[in-house]
């Protein structure tokens, strides 16, 4: 830990601000410069070219991706429309490793892509092992996922109403 922690020191002392990039995914928005430090400690840089498949529905999940560069389409049943179009600052992965841990969609590069990536594995243990971190990461997934679910609420209800609409228009009303 002392070594952890003299690596981080180094570090601020070298570029203060060199891990506050990640704050711009909302799930580490509340993490603190040590902690950010330790998560980038355990995140690998990836490149897809255009057209390429990042992975496959029904595949295990074992990394969730964070976007820096480019535009990935994902369809699978988790989108209210059957695809959605993820870029940079989002992630991707987060649902599936707390559901079944296998892909429930498939993601493919519609751009040159640049992600950072962490195993699900890693991700985990730096939650367990570290709970006040974890508390921070989890609470921030809460938060996506709230938001997730009430713009899907929503968008259910937009469309409730605009069915209802059209239903009145052709029966006269």
């Amino acid at each position: 830990m002392i070594k952890l922690i003299l690596g981080w020191l180094k570090s601020l002392l070298h570029k203060p601000s060199k891990y506050a990039s990640l704050r711009r995914y909302s799930i580490f928005k509340h993490l603190d410069s040590f902690e950010l430090y330790l998560l980038n400690n355990f995140m690998h840089q990836r490149s897809f070219k255009q057209g390429e498949q990042l992975f496959d529905v029904g595949y295990p999940l074992e990394v969730v991706f964070f976007i820096e560069k480019g535009e990935i389409e994902v369809i699978g049943k988790a989108n209210p429309h059957g695809r959605a179009l993820l870029s940079k600052n989002q992630w991707i992965g987060i649902m599936d490793m707390f559901y079944e841990n296998i892909r429930s969609s498939s993601a493919k590069a519609l751009t040159d892509v640049q992600v950072l990536a962490i195993s699900r594995d890693d991700l985990m243990d730096l939650i367990n092992k570290n709970p006040h971190m974890g508390l921070k990461i989890l609470s921030g997934i809460c938060e996506s996922l709230s938001r997730y679910v009430f713009t899907l609420c929503d968008s259910f209800s937009a469309q409730a109403t605009i069915n209802h609409t059209i239903t009145d228009i052709n029966e006269g009303k």
